[in-house]
Formats: C-alpha cells, structure tokens, sequence
C-alpha cells in the first residue's frame, strides 16, 4: 500500500475493525466475532507468524493512536528502499501478512552495509549485545584496520563464549574488551530473564539473574566511530546513557528498532533530539518474522557514501575465531531464504486445505441434519397416509352400513 493508503485505512477503522479484518486476512474467514477469531488464531495449528495476538493488538493500537509520528518517520527517510520498508513492515503488522515482510526483506549485509555507510576504516567500534561475538566478527571482516572494539554481553556464560571466539584478537592485543554489563541509562543493578541463551536475554523486572548495567557516556572515555545496539527493548535507556558520546562524535549508529512497539518512531526521534546530524535508513533484515528491523543513522559531516569498496578486506587471520561461528557461503544463505519462502508456502497451503476440510465437514454435517429432518418428513407423510387409509376403511364401513 501507499502511504496514503495506509493513512486512510487506520484513520477510517477502529482497532478492533482493523484486527478483525486482519485475523480474517490471515485465517481466510469471513467471521465478524471478534473473540471467535481468536480463539482460533491461537487454536490454529499452521501458522508461518510466531507472533502471538497481543503483538498485533499493541502495534494497532500505537499504529493508530501515533500515525502522525509514523508519517514524521516516512518523511525523514533518506531513500526509496526506507520509505517502502517501513509500509511494508506496518503493513505486515496491519494485515497479519508475512508476505508483506517477504517484499521489502534485504539480504544487504546486516549492520555493515558498506551502501549505507560507505568506506570502514580506524573505527572505533562499541557492539551493545555482542552476544556470542559473531556481530564483532563481521565487523572485523568489514574493517580490519579498526581501532578499537568495545563488546558488552551482559550474561556471563554468553559473554564467556563471545570472549572465547574473539580469543585470537584478545590474545593478540588487538585492542578488543569484552565488558560483561548490560548497558542502559545509569549505572545500577537490573535483572534478566535470560530466555533461551540465544540473544533474547533482556531486563524485566522479575527476571532471575542480576546483572550490572552501565551507561556508555561513564565507561567509554575519547572517541566512538560506530555504535551497534541490539539488546532486546533497553535500547531507548542506552541511548539515553550515550547521549554525550553521540553529540560529541557523532557516531554511525545502527539501531534495532522492532522489539517495542512505538520502537519505530521514538528511537528516531531520540537520537535526532540528541544529534540531529543524521541521515536516516530502515532495512528489514529478515524474511520470515516481525524482527531484525534495523534503524541506520549517517552523519551528515562524515557522509561518504561516494567511497564505496569493490572488495572485501579480510583480516589477516580472521579465520583463527571464525572456526567456532557458523558462517553461510552465498549458495547456503540463497537456500535458506529460498527454504524459508517454501515453509511459509507450505504453511499457508496446510492452512487452507485444512479449512476447506473444515467447510467440507460442516457442509457434510448439515447435508446429515438435512436428511434427518427429510426421514423425519417422510415418517410423518407415511404415518398421514396410514392414518388416511385407515378414515377411509372406516368411513367404506359407515357408507355399507347406513
């Protein structure tokens, strides 16, 4: 849809219109009861979305009460590609369509794309939610002559693991520390619900594990070149615990921006308020779920796009701490992607065939209801005519005898 398109259907619908049009969209009904159609979107058995209601719901609902910052955002982006990722992407969340995602997904390089940036060079790099270190690892791939790379993994058995995959670069004083704090707004105590160990460890106030958190603007003293975050809904607060190093030197920064709802437009609108040297950009970096969409920020000062690489510089050695990360040859990521387009196919097939079962058994159910009321008609027809016969035989009868 256009943007305009997108502006009248949210303002001419009420949320709940615009989520019932959404689970008959993805469940191929025509039902009106709202709660029935819940009820089967969760009993619903192939579903190629993970998400659960309650994420469309909120993105409704935020989509509907903030649409003017949503068209500030439209407006402020840079290029085309931005522009139509983020109708895509809202109207992914509007329509409960997957397919939506499929149209504007990038497979450009994700954080380090040298078409957004341009040329890497004496970086000065801070990775907020290193996770495992493979984030790093490709930076260093885009960037072997950095200067120095700040990794912070605030759970200890994770941050053990990005500390052994960078152990070439450790061991070979190459300026890189693993810092085990979670970075937000202050320095302070907060607790994790530490999920699967897979990157989706993030701070909730009942969480189990405690864990030190730190502000970027307290433990980084001197430059920053590039700053990455990715850490599950806190980014907003370590933004905020980073507004000194951002105003000072103006960093190139990627941003996840999809793990909140009003993530979107606000983290925009924060880092402008605190730098508004930027230049805006949205990739959505994965095919198959509402996630990995990521904000682009290039300083206007520093932008040099015209300086774009032919090649790839690879550090000296890299392969010392790649062994231990999986990495994809472009074949194997091509056939990914390609499986996971077969998979939501597939899912939306077993969708409808077990719809059309459904419609199929009902029709039989009624076509069953039918013929019962059909003996039951006939019984009665047949019970009428005995019961004429038998008037007749009496009235035969009463005739003889007068």
């Amino acid at each position: 849809m256009k943007i305009e398109e997108l502006e009248s259907y949210i303002y001419k619908n009420t949320v709940e219109q615009i989520l019932t049009n959404a689970l008959n969209n993805f469940l191929c009904t025509k039902e009106q009861d709202n709660e029935k159609l819940i009820t089967k979107f969760y009993e619903e058995p192939f579903k190629e979305i993970t998400n659960d209601f309650n994420y469309f719901k909120e993105s409704v609902k935020d989509l509907k009460a903030n649409w003017k910052e949503y068209r500030w955002l439209y407006n402020m982006l840079n290029d085309e590609e931005s522009k139509e990722t983020l109708l895509g992407m809202i109207e992914a969340k509007l329509m409960m369509d997957p397919r939506c995602i499929e149209k504007v997904f990038s497979d450009d390089t994700m954080y380090f794309d040298e078409k957004i940036f341009g040329h890497f060079e004496n970086e000065v790099y801070v990775d907020c939610g290193a996770y495992i270190g493979d984030s790093v690892i490709k930076f260093i791939e885009m960037c072997p002559q950095y200067q120095k790379i700040y990794a912070f993994e605030a759970i200890p058995q994770i941050a053990e693991r990005c500390k052994e995959n960078l152990k070439y670069f450790i061991e070979k004083k190459r300026n890189i520390e693993v810092l085990e704090y979670a970075v937000s707004d202050s320095s302070k105590e907060i607790y994790f619900d530490i999920g699967t160990l897979h990157g989706d460890s993030r701070e909730i106030s009942n969480g189990k594990l405690k864990v030190k958190a730190v502000a970027l603007d307290n433990i980084i003293k001197g430059n920053v070149t590039f700053l990455k975050m990715d850490i599950e809904g806190g980014e907003k607060n370590a933004l905020e615990g980073s507004k000194n190093l951002i105003k000072e030197y103006n960093p190139k920064i990627a941003v996840c921006i999809y793990h909140l709802k009003d993530d979107f437009w606000k983290i925009p609108q924060q880092i402008l308020s605190i730098n508004p040297d930027y230049i805006l950009k949205i990739r959505q970096h994965d095919l198959e779920v509402y996630s990995e969409t990521v904000l682009y920020c290039i300083p206007k000062s520093k932008n040099n796009l015209q300086n774009v690489r032919n090649y790839k510089r690879i550090a000296e050695n890299l392969q010392e701490a790649q062994k231990q990360l999986v990495f994809y040859t472009e074949q194997e990521n091509k056939n990914l992607l390609q499986h996971v387009k077969d998979k939501k196919w597939f899912l939306k097939q077993l969708r409808n065939y077990k719809n059309d079962c459904q419609r199929k058994d009902k029709d039989i159910e009624n076509l069953k209801e039918y013929i019962h009321t059909l003996e039951e008609g006939k019984s009665w027809l047949e019970n009428q005519v005995q019961n004429y016969k038998s008037d007749q035989e009496k009235l035969k009868v009463y005739i003889e005898e007068l």
